[in-house]
């Protein structure tokens, strides 16, 4: 059940948004009591033996015990995922949000096996042929002893079990993607630097600075950058998605797929459309009815268009401000009728 009270400074902030830090908060001061819970809930090397197919998932509510790492995690989600959900609507932000850190913990896995594939397979290599190979850069191995199949496993397992990756960060970084994607040209004040920045160019530095700090992998440095960039990329490719099946209402006027205009253009452009007909005389003229006649029609004709045409920008502005998915079921309607004339 979602958290959802109403009155004070946490009825300001959209529910789903809401209760992603709320229930961080509450995971990271359970932990700070029941430190195995990281254990339980941290995600671990899916060929380790404390690899448990949950915590895909519920890695990205855990935290270190330092608080830092949950404040700015959960800030970045207050500051910029309010901003997603007001625009996709709560549905569309939780899939997107559960969508880039799953993605994250996948390219983390994938990052892991790549690191680890030599150990692995010079611990297979020493079951097989008693070959020690490399394995002295991870064990103290004495030089002509050898050790039973049952303790080359048990050390192997131990090893592999410290290899743990908890925090929201995965997910954040692809909340900074999105908006940097919806809103590529909104300036964004950051610490230390005295002018405002695109969040386009704020969004690609981060990229570029988490693929160095990826790359370069510092020996003091126990960050997961690829993860970071896991969930931007899974970010990236789930709103070229939304994007070429035109779905996902509250797309910025100029988001657009190729040559297609987006789903708030195409709405403005049937109405645009509808009025230069007006405009131009497109309607047909009656000469049986008396001048007096056809005036007075033509003006009942022209208040209508007109009470239209304001009930329209007010259902846009809707759409701009809470998603698509919103709307009423009788606005939806009005929408799809006046885009048929």
């Amino acid at each position: 059940m979602l958290y959802n009270q109403s009155g004070g400074f946490l009825s300001t902030i959209p529910t789903v948004t809401k209760n992603i830090i709320i229930i961080n908060l509450l995971l990271w001061l359970a932990s700070l009591k029941f430190t195995v819970m990281t254990d339980w809930l941290g995600l671990h090397f899916f060929l380790a033996s404390d690899f448990k197919i949950h915590q895909v998932v519920t890695y990205m509510f855990m935290h270190s015990t330092r608080f830092d790492h949950v404040f700015f995690n959960m800030f970045a989600v207050l500051m910029f995922g309010r901003v997603l959900e007001q625009t996709w609507g709560p549905k569309r932000f939780l899939i997107f949000y559960m969508v880039t850190g799953i993605g994250a913990a996948l390219i983390q896995e994938l990052t892991w096996y790549i690191d680890m594939k030599p150990f692995l397979d010079d611990v297979n290599r020493y079951l097989l042929t008693g070959e020690v190979g490399n394995l002295g850069k991870y064990w103290s191995i004495r030089p002509g002893e050898l050790y039973t199949d049952e303790a080359i496993m048990t050390a192997r397992d131990q090893l592999l079990n410290r290899m743990v990756t908890i925090g929201a960060s995965g997910a954040v970084f692809g909340i900074l993607l999105g908006f940097g994607m919806l809103f590529p040209d909104t300036p964004l004040f950051i610490m230390f630097i005295p002018i405002p920045i695109k969040a386009k160019w704020m969004v690609i530095g981060y990229g570029v600075l988490e693929l160095f700090a990826g790359v370069s992998n510092f020996a003091f440095d126990n960050v997961a950058h690829f993860a970071h960039l896991g969930g931007m990329l899974f970010g990236y490719f789930l709103i070229i998605y939304w994007r070429k099946k035109g779905i996902g209402g509250g797309f910025s006027d100029n988001w657009q797929y190729g040559d297609k205009p987006g789903v708030i253009e195409r709405i403005k452009r049937w109405f645009k459309d509808l009025q230069s007909k007006w405009q131009s005389g497109g309607k047909k003229k009656d000469f049986h009815r008396s001048s007096s006649e056809r005036t007075n029609s033509d003006q009942a004709y022209r208040d209508q268009r007109k009470a239209d045409n304001d009930r329209c920008d007010a259902i846009l502005d809707k759409i701009k401000q809470s998603g698509y998915d919103s709307l009423t079921v009788e606005e939806k309607r009005f929408l799809f009728e006046q885009g048929k004339k």
